[in-house]
């Protein structure tokens, strides 16, 4: 993009006309540091073992294991990792009954609703027709 030896455009025209600032054009990003690289090899480990581990979890696995480490550098790891817990969602536990710890059971005329998990009075809305 910008063309330090350019005849007849300066560097610091260059990066105005292409709205750069200079330092930006200059800066080179840090890499991981080799105790963040140890830590990332363990977080992967643990959560090749324990998908459903999410970051509390996860830190407390490693301080059992010696390590010194808090929860947001962890957070931040497993971010850059791109790891998240494995876990159901609100709607598929509504669906699957999973909330009030019952089994699936469907309306034998909508089956496509379970019973007793329509709207709430105190969710729904004004005027709309009750599920």
């Amino acid at each position: 993009m910008v063309e330090v030896g350019h005849p007849a455009l300066s560097v610091r025209r260059q990066c105005e006309l292409l709205g750069l600032s200079r330092s930006s054009l200059y800066y080179e990003p840090a890499g991981e540091t080799a105790e963040d690289l140890r830590l990332m090899r363990l977080i992967d480990e643990q959560y090749t073992a324990r998908p459903f581990y999410g970051s509390r979890r996860m830190t407390m696995g490693l301080i059992e294991r010696g390590e010194e480490v808090n929860r947001k550098r962890v957070q931040r790891l497993m971010r850059i990792m791109g790891l998240e817990a494995i876990y159901p969602s609100y709607c598929q536990m509504l669906w699957t009954g999973l909330d009030s710890g019952g089994v699936l059971d469907l309306d034998p005329v909508d089956e496509l609703r379970p019973r007793g998990h329509g709207l709430k009075a105190s969710r729904s809305v004004q005027g709309s027709p009750s599920l």
